[in-house]
């Protein structure tokens, strides 16, 4: 008893407020296409400084990069735990404290985030931070992803969102249209490539996210994208630490569950044994009693209930 009410107690202590729906952020789809900083036209004075988050945005492309994404949840401390951020020296430089969730459907905005989705996200947050020349001081959230209908979107980058707590989000897909991991069952050295390339493209978005003529990817992108990889490409070594702790982490969780299963099953077991020893002494003992027999189960079970 005293076991159960500890347990319960700790439960308690750490439990999130799942009873409540976390809000759900529904805008119309051009005002969102509108915070995404993938595409859009700047004056000639505004692109000689290619840092500025002050973008004037072109309304006229349907670029598909800019997904389709109207309505996601928004989880914040309230619902979910921190997302740790690493550094290449493995150690937690920050935390990210708000995750987006689309919704899968436009009415489906529920989803509980697995201990995959949280070291993926966690791993693409510690990516975008190291792999620039510095951590971003700006407060972001991450996104995740989920739509079925836009499965050739595999990341984003938002801005823009005055009703959001935070202004920034970098988006990425952890799960294919069929319900696939992306990157789990990868080996160590793909998943930290593909992790890597994502993570380096939507920070590019942060750091040069002024264009000339409504493009994306042009140049000072590119030319950010181009140097952030090839300069993480040559200590990729240290990056694949990073994915080793990650997954490293996610096996000791497992670890760890499996053992207190294991021990209470073990508890159950020594529980079993001792009350059917304890229940077979008593029924020896009235069977000398009692040769018949005729109450002897009955006897046995009124001194040992359990």
């Amino acid at each position: 008893m005293r076991f159960c009410t500890i347990f319960l107690l700790v439960c308690c202590v750490h439990a999130k407020l799942t009873w409540r729906k976390p809000a759900v952020f529904q805008i119309k789809e051009e005002l969102f296409k509108a915070k995404v900083i993938d595409e859009y036209i700047a004056d000639s004075e505004a692109s000689t400084n290619p840092t500025t988050h002050d973008p004037q945005i072109s309304f006229s492309d349907r670029n598909p990069y800019k997904s389709n994404i109207t309505r996601f949840a928004i989880y914040n401390e309230n619902y979910i735990d921190p997302i740790p951020v690493y550094n290449l020296n493995l150690e937690q430089v920050k935390s990210i404290n708000e995750v987006y969730i689309e919704c899968y459907e436009y009415d489906d905005c529920a989803y509980e985030l697995t201990k995959e989705d949280r070291d993926e996200l966690s791993l693409y947050a510690s990516f975008i931070e190291m792999s620039g020349t510095s951590t971003i001081s700006s407060s972001y959230s991450l996104g995740l992803i989920r739509s079925k209908f836009t499965t050739n979107i595999l990341g984003m980058y938002t801005q823009g969102f005055a009703e959001l707590s935070n202004n920034i989000g970098f988006w990425i897909r952890l799960e294919d249209g069929s319900g696939s991991r992306l990157y789990s069952n990868l080996a160590t050295n793909s998943k930290t490539v593909a992790m890597l390339d994502m993570s380096i493209h939507e920070r590019s978005h942060y750091d040069e996210p002024t264009f000339s003529s409504g493009a994306a990817h042009c140049d000072p992108f590119q030319a950010n994208y181009n140097y952030l990889f090839q300069r993480a490409a040559r200590e990729l070594q240290s990056y694949m630490h990073v994915t080793e702790m990650s997954a490293a982490l996610s096996t000791e969780l497992l670890l760890i569950i499996g053992n207190g299963v294991a021990f209470l099953i073990i508890i159950f077991l020594a529980w079993y044994v001792w009350r059917y020893s304890c229940k077979e002494t008593v029924r020896q003992s009235y069977q000398k009693l009692d040769p018949k027999g005729a109450s002897i189960e009955q006897a046995a079970n009124a001194v040992i209930k359990y």
